[in-house]
Parts: structure tokens; C-alpha cells; sequence
């Protein structure tokens, strides 16, 4: 019959045995609370300047961006964010040698790249609500602030970055090409094209006047007075403070908010009239999270690095409302051992996903189509199939504290990895079993998702109006609930008791979450339905013989030939309140959660279903070491309440651990991993050994096996017999 695990506790990938599942869990990478999931990194060339562009799905939180020195390097850090397990950053530039750098780390996510030595690079950085831009130009290409805008011996600074700063006459570099305020006197002179302040300066000075600064012309100065630059004005003297001179003492004077030349009303003639990011309040981005620069630190942490000052953002050049992209996924996998004539040979897995993204303001619109084709090789022959679905399809409205998206999507609750009692809003695709990574096999179902937020607290809100079940196949394929056994046993009927599409079946939850210094917290509440089925109960006639011990999945098909009726499988409701956690401690991220299910469903062995309420914890820490070396660890333990001892498959308490080492080399060209599962009470296992090479832009390809062992009736002892190598191939577009 089929073997009892908790459902959304253990690792999914079967049915549970006669009471069939009651929990699932998956294997895969670490990941966070779905803010923001970052889907895609580029690199680029345009117009002389590096642009890397970082997408995401999700609102951005808090977004930090510095330049090291040694070695040179550009780092961008998107707190509260993960990455998508399939990233890898496409495309090149001149500018940043070699590839850009994806790194995980508890709480965020980091993008890197390598700078040339010894060159003074300006930075542009525009973010919105789900993208971060950055243009990275030498200096002779392009206009805006520079990071360090280096003369012949002096520091440009803007006005408040120091009480009596001063600018001297720059040099002139032939190679170098500089604004037209930036050109000496007598360069300017020399019949080069003049900006309109210096044509009209040497139409004065041609007329026997005193050529000035633009800031000294907009009242007149009396004769005799020192010109003077108005970044030494911020401390007039006596005699200053009669002058007329300086665009402060008149605006003081009439009685003005003293502002920076360039957030006045009436800007001189060719000036910037607005800052960028007046001009993104405009196009309606103010709404979102991000704050901008001079709210988020103080200027001597500027100065440090590790923020970027106001007059350092620039913003990049406007991009189209429309942004596509795609990826093509591949596994073919080739089985170790046949054990019976019955099973496939080897398997090929196609998968390909194309998107399209359109923003205007406040607005996103996503959609995305999804195409499957599945082959098996049995005796030579492959027989396949093939699907079109629908993935990603949803509006998107943010706010300035509220978004909302209506439509097709993926929603993730819960602190924990691969094993997440709380990982519950979405159904799986389970027709590859349970090795695939569980972000990888989750399905976008329709649902109205609404979230309001006020700082670091934040309150969500689903309603999905239809019940979705996971995707998994009953028959006769090698990761099939009842494998071949119809092969081998003969026809035997299995029965889903169907769900109707009505609202009255619908699901609905709400979370809230908030942060203590660095310990994020959430709780929640889940009215829902078990996406995975579980066994009910089969009518038993007088002369067949009872209790039922040593049952398994094969017995459980060859008890349903001999009565002649259907195996029955149902989605019960339950309702799951929880509670999730995250912080660091030192190098390490520590995060947990724990679940309360009021009613879970177990088998007696008089083939009775009886409902039990359960209780789930998991604990996982990890660690993000030197030379790309990482380590994840997490436990779970699930117990059954006012437990029964007539209850088939499971004991009171399960327990059972997940681990993911990996090591980058030759400049994380090269990847090597392990993801392992072992069931402490079962004693069942699975390892995934992989070598992942990432030496192209837009590909990497994965070769590893999969190793299951186990007694027949537990959850990876069901497939066994399934162990294989297999090569993944994955190419972004």
C-alpha cells in the first residue's frame, strides 16, 4: 500500500500510502521570503558605458551599491531579496572584466563585477520597483556627476559636502573630452563652441566688461568686487554679505527657501530643470519602497562608500515599457540499473518558458506561456507527450504603501528551504518526482494577492476563488504514484474525488510580517485544501482478513483487483497557522518556522481514515564561506497529535534532516554540489552529487545523478529502483 508521510512535511514526491500523504517537502536551494526574487542579470554595451541591468519579480526593498578599491569592483546589494535557482547573468561589456558574479546570502542578494585598475569610472543608478540600472562610463564618454571627478590637483564637490570648498582651473586633457564649463578660458576661446553663459561672457568681456561666473550674473555686481565661485559663499564675510553677487544672499533676500541652484524654479537657460528623481515622481515610481539616497544614511557614510550621495544618482537613459525574455531547460537522464522490463530506459524533459513584462508607472503587466514535452525510452522506443500552459499572467498596481496583483502567480510563505511546512500557497509539478527543486516545481494559479506595508511591517492578504491541484501522473511512468504496476499486475481503477470550481472551495489567507533589528518575523493563517491527495477509506468485505499489516503501494493496487473497486483519493481541507523567523548570527543566517495543522489524514490498519491534527517545526542555518564555499543545514520534526497506534506508515514523530554543500572554482567557472535527504526514523535517503560549468553567459549545463534507497513503503524507498545519471542543460534568451 502506500507509505505515510506527513503531508507538507516530508519530502513530496508520492502519495501517501493507504492514507496516503500527508506531507510533502522538497529538495533544493536556500531561499527567503519572496519580496522580490531576482529572475534575471545583464550585461551590456551602450554608447561607449557598461549597463547592468538587475530584474525582478517582486517589489525591491532596500538597495545598497558602492565601488571597491581593492580590488576595483562594483557591488550592488538587494536586501530581502533571493535569487531565482535557474540565474545566471547574460551578455558582457568592455568595462567589467569577465562576468558578473551572483551571490546568495542570508537576507539579500549580491551582484558583482571586476573594474579595470587605475580608471575613475562615473556611476549612474536608477531604481524603481522592480529593476536596478546601473551605467558605468569612462570619462570621455557620456555627461553627469562622477564619482570622482578629478582635476589637475583638486576635487569637485557639490556645496554641502564641505563648508569652504574650492574649485580650481582644471588643466586641459587633450584626450579627455569635458563639458563646455569645464573648459579653460583660454581653450574656450579658441573658436570651440561655447556654452551660452561663456558666449555671453565674452560678448561683455569684448565690450570692455568683466567677464563672470554665470552664478554672479543674475544680479549685477558692483565695480570692483572679486568674482567668487558660490561654493566659498556658504560663510559670507561683512563685506560679502552686502554684495549682490551670490544667488543665496538673493534669494535669502526676498525672502526664499534656500535651495541648490539646481532645485530652483527658474533654472538658467540649458540647466537641468528638476533632479531625476523629481522627474521619476512624475512618471509615478514615487510609490515605490526604495528610499532615496539621502534618506537612507548620512553623508559621512557616503563619503565612506557605502551609500551613494544624491549628486552621485543620475538617471539612466529611458528604456522601452516593454522587456522580453525566455529560458529553454533540458534534462536527459539515463537510467543505472534496469530492475524490471517494466521501466523506462531513459528520459527526456523539454521546457521552455517565454515572457513579456510591460511597466508604465505604477503599473506591471506580466504574462508568460510555458511549453513541456516529456519522452521516455522503453525497448528502443520513445513514446512522448506534450503541453501548452499558461504560467505567469497578472497586473500588478503598486502604491505607496500597497500593492496589488490579480492574476495567475506564485506566492511563497515561509522562512525554511527545501523542507517548509509553511511553502503551502501554490500546487507542485511532480511528474518529474520529488528531485526537482521545489522553486522549480511550483505552479502560478489565479489568485487576488494584497499587501499593505508601513516601513518594516507588512500585512498580505490571498483569495484564490478555485481549488488547483499538483500535477503528478497515477500510471505508468517511472515516477507514476502506482509506477508500472498495471504493467505488471493488470488494469486496476484509482478514483480522484473531484473538487468543483466554485467559491465556495476556495482558499484564503493573510499574513503579517515585521522586523526587530536584524530578526525578521511572520505569522499566518491558511484556510486551504491538501494539493496532493490522500487515500480514503475502502470498503472491506466480511471474508477478507483484518488488520492489514505490511502494506504497500504494490499490495494497495493488487487489493484493489481482488475487490474489484476503485483505490479512492481525496483533497481534504485543513486550516494551517504559523509562525517563521529569520536572522544572522555572525557569518551564519539562521531561519525557522513552525506549522499547526488542525486536521491531517492517516489510514488505520481496518483501511479506516481517521483525522489527526499535526504539528511541524524546521530549524536550518547556513553559511556563506570564502572562495564561493556554501553550506545549508536544516532539520524537520513533525508530530502527530492524540496518535493512535493503530495508524499505518507513520509513528508519532518523524524526523528527518536536508543538507546543500557547494564550492565554486576557476572564478566559479566550475561548481561543485551535493544535496543529500535522509530520513532519521524510515531510513531513507536520497543524494544528488552535481558538477555544474558556467563558462557562457547565457548557459550552464549540470551533469549528476540521483540515488534513492530505502524500504519500499517509505517515501524515497518507493522510487529505488529509479537511480540515474542525467545532464541538465539550461540557456536564457
Amino acid at each position: 500500500m502506500i507509505t505515510a508521510v506527513l503531508k507538507r512535511s516530508l519530502v513530496p514526491g508520492i502519495l501517501i500510502c493507504l492514507a496516503v500523504t500527508t506531507g510533502w517537502t522538497t529538495l533544493g536551494f536556500c531561499g527567503d521570503e519572496v519580496t522580490c526574487t531576482i529572475r534575471q542579470v545583464t550585461l551590456e554595451r551602450q554608447g561607449g558605458a557598461d549597463v547592468i541591468r538587475i530584474r525582478a519579480e517582486g517589489a525591491l526593498g532596500r538597495v545598497r551599491h558602492f565601488a571597491l578599491e581593492s580590488p576595483p569592483r562594483i557591488v550592488v546589494d538587494l536586501y530581502g531579496c533571493k535569487a531565482d535557482a535557474d540565474l545566471v547573468p547574460r551578455g558582457g561589456g568592455k568595462l567589467v572584466s569577465g562576468p558578473l558574479r551572483v551571490g546568495r546570502h542570508p537576507g539579500k542578494v549580491r551582484v558583482a563585477g571586476d573594474l579595470p585598475e587605475d580608471m575613475d569610472l562615473r556611476r549612474e543608478v536608477l531604481v524603481d520597483k522592480t529593476s536596478v540600472t546601473v551605467r558605468l562610463i569612462p570619462p570621455a564618454v557620456g555627461s553627469g556627476a562622477a564619482i570622482t571627478a578629478k582635476g589637475a590637483g583638486s576635487v569637485e564637490k557639490a556645496p554641502w559636502g564641505k563648508e569652504e570648498a574650492r574649485v580650481e582651473e582644471k588643466q586641459p586633457q587633450a584626450e579627455e573630452e569635458k563639458a563646455p564649463w569645464d573648459k579653460p578660458e583660454a581653450e574656450a576661446s579658441g573658436g570651440e563652441e561655447k556654452s551660452p553663459w561663456q558666449k555671453d561672457a565674452g560678448e561683455r568681456k569684448a565690450a570692455g566688461g568683466e567677464e563672470k561666473s554665470l552664478w554672479a550674473q543674475e544680479t549685477p555686481a558692483s565695480k570692483g568686487e572679486t568674482e567668487k565661485s558660490p561654493w566659498a559663499q556658504e560663510e559670507p564675510g561683512p563685506k560679502e554679505k552686502e554684495s549682490q553677487g551670490s544667488p543665496w544672499a538673493e534669494l535669502k533676500e526676498k525672502g526664499a527657501e534656500e535651495k541648490s541652484p539646481w532645485a530652483e524654479e527658474k533654472a538658467p537657460q540649458g540647466a537641468q530643470k528638476e533632479s531625476p528623481w523629481e522627474e521619476l515622481k512624475e512618471k509615478g515610481t514615487a510609490g515605490t519602497r526604495e528610499k532615496p539616497p539621502w534618506e537612507e544614511g548620512s553623508k559621512e557614510e557616503a563619503k565612506a562608500g557605502e551609500e551613494t550621495p544624491p549628486w552621485e544618482e543620475k538617471s539612466v537613459q529611458e528604456k522601452s515599457p516593454f522587456e522580453f525574455s525566455g529560458k529553454f531547460w533540458n534534462k536527459l537522464a539515463g537510467d543505472v540499473e534496469e530492475e524490471n522490463r517494466y521501466e523506462d530506459d531513459a528520459s527526456n524533459h523539454a521546457e521552455v518558458l517565454v515572457e513579456g513584462k510591460y511597466t508604465a508607472g505604477p503599473v506591471l503587466a506580466l504574462l508568460s506561456v510555458e511549453a513541456q514535452h516529456f519522452a521516455d525510452l522503453n525497448h528502443g522506443e520513445w513514446d512522448g507527450e506534450a503541453d501548452l500552459d499558461l504560467f505567469n499572467a497578472y497586473v500588478n498596481y503598486s502604491g505607496d504603501h500597497y500593492n496589488i496583483r490579480l492574476g495567475q502567480q506564485i506566492v511563497k510563505w515561509g522562512k525554511a528551504d527545501e523542507i517548509s511546512p509553511l511553502d503551502i500557497v501554490n500546487p507542485e509539478d511532480m511528474r518529474d518526482g520529488p528531485l526537482r527543486p521545489r522553486d522549480e516545481r511550483k505552479l502560478p494559479i489565479p489568485m487576488l494577492n494584497m499587501e499593505v506595508f508601513k516601513g518594516v511591517y507588512k500585512v498580505q492578504g490571498i483569495y484564490i476563488p478555485f481549488f488547483h491541484e499538483s500535477r503528478f501522473d497515477l500510471k505508468g511512468d517511472d515516477w507514476a504514484f502506482f509506477d508500472h504496476y498495471q504493467d505488471e499486475l493488470g488494469y486496476f481503477q484509482v478514483k480522484e474525488k473531484d473538487v468543483p470550481h466554485s467559491f465556495k472551495n476556495g482558499e484564503a489567507g493573510i499574513r503579517a510580517s515585521g522586523t526587530v533589528r536584524n530578526f525578521d518575523y511572520a505569522v499566518s493563517y491558511f484556510y486551504t485544501r491538501d494539493d496532493l491527495p490522500s487515500l480514503g477509506a475502502i470498503t472491506v468485505p466480511a471474508f477478507f482478513p483484518l488488520p492489514v499489516t505490511n502494506v504497500t503501494i504494490r499490495k494497495l493496487a493488487q487489493t484493489s483487483r481482488t475487490l474489484n473497486q476503485p483505490v479512492p483519493l481525496t483533497y481534504d481541507r485543513t486550516r494551517v497557522t504559523g509562525f517563521e523567523f529569520e536572522t544572522t548570527l555572525g557569518d551564519f543566517g539562521v531561519r525557522g518556522e513552525a506549522a499547526y495543522y488542525n486536521k491531517q489524514s492517516f489510514l488505520t490498519n481496518r483501511l479506516k481514515k481517521v483525522r489527526k491534527p499535526v504539528f511541524q517545526y524546521a530549524l536550518g542555518m547556513d553559511y556563506q564561506g570564502k572562495e564561493s564555499f556554501y553550506v545549508n543545514l536544516q532539520f524537520l520534526q513533525a508530530i502527530v497529535r492524540d496518535y493512535d497506534d493503530d495508524i499505518l506508515f507513520t509513528e508519532k514523530t518523524t524526523s528527518l534532516c536536508f543538507v546543500k554543500i557547494s564550492r565554486g572554482f576557476l572564478d566559479d567557472n566550475l561548481e561543485l554540489g551535493l544535496r543529500a535527504y535522509y530520513n532519521m526514523k524510515d531510513k531513507d535517503y536520497y543524494y544528488n552529487p552535481m558538477l555544474t560549468i558556467k563558462y557562457w553567459q547565457d548557459v550552464n549545463i549540470e551533469l549528476g545523478a540521483d540515488i534513492l534507497g530505502g524500504h519500499s513503503d517509505t517515501t524515497m524507498g518507493l522510487f529505488r529502483d529509479n537511480d540515474q545519471v542525467y545532464a541538465i542543460l539550461r540557456y536564457f534568451f
